[in-house]
């Protein structure tokens, strides 16, 4: 469907002028990001580690940093759900990684291990990824990031995002685990509205 509507925008010189619904949501210098802070589309994700559909969809996201490089900015927020118990914990050590420098370490490891997000696992990963673990553990006792998660489960609130994975995509909302193909939708038609080409897949080799 979506490639037939292309299709047919291109035959007939078709230009969508409407500007389409989007949140303008803050992103603060504490929330996680990789990408340049000026890149023309940020993707903003809010995710719980003990969520599959989280995980699940964390290859899909790797396909698009590739894709798209520095034309993109990833944030992640965080969105623990009340039905995951060792959630919250696991959000809160992400950014107690994260003063190290290991956010995105800690973060890989937690989805590929969302059955050992206690306490003694989370500190046993976080320090064979390289984080000192007399600061870690004394960020996670005092619970130094209680208020930056409750505050981003507030944002998610605030914007309807009830569930997760949910994203927007320089304001524009995309629920669930999506395939890749609607992601590239919607931030080839950003990169288009900024005078931007989006970039083509590189094609395939054909079997012979």
């Amino acid at each position: 469907e979506v490639r037939v509507r292309e299709e047919l925008f291109d035959a007939y010189d078709v230009d969508v002028l409407l500007d389409p619904p989007r949140a303008d949501i803050p992103v603060g210098p504490a929330d996680p990001s990789r990408g340049p802070a000026d890149a023309p589309v940020t993707l903003v994700e809010f995710s719980d580690f003990q969520c599959p559909y989280c995980a699940r969809v964390q290859d899909t996201l790797d396909q698009v940093k590739e894709r798209y490089g520095d034309q993109l900015r990833h944030v992640f927020k965080q969105l623990p759900l009340p039905m995951h118990g060792q959630a919250e914990l696991a959000a809160q050590a992400s950014l107690c990684a994260a003063d190290q420098g290991e956010f995105w370490a800690l973060h890989d490891w937690m989805f590929a291990h969302p059955n050992q997000l206690d306490r003694e696992s989370i500190v046993a990963a976080a320090a064979e990824a390289g984080v000192g673990q007399e600061p870690f553990a004394a960020c996670l006792d005092e619970g130094r990031y209680a208020e930056q998660v409750a505050a981003d489960m507030e944002q998610a609130r605030r914007y309807g995002i009830t569930g997760t994975p949910g994203f927007l995509v320089n304001g524009r909302f995309l629920g669930g685990a999506q395939p890749l193909q609607n992601f590239v939708e919607v931030i080839d038609d950003e990169l288009r509205r900024a005078g931007i080409e989006p970039p083509q897949p590189e094609a395939q080799p054909q079997a012979e």
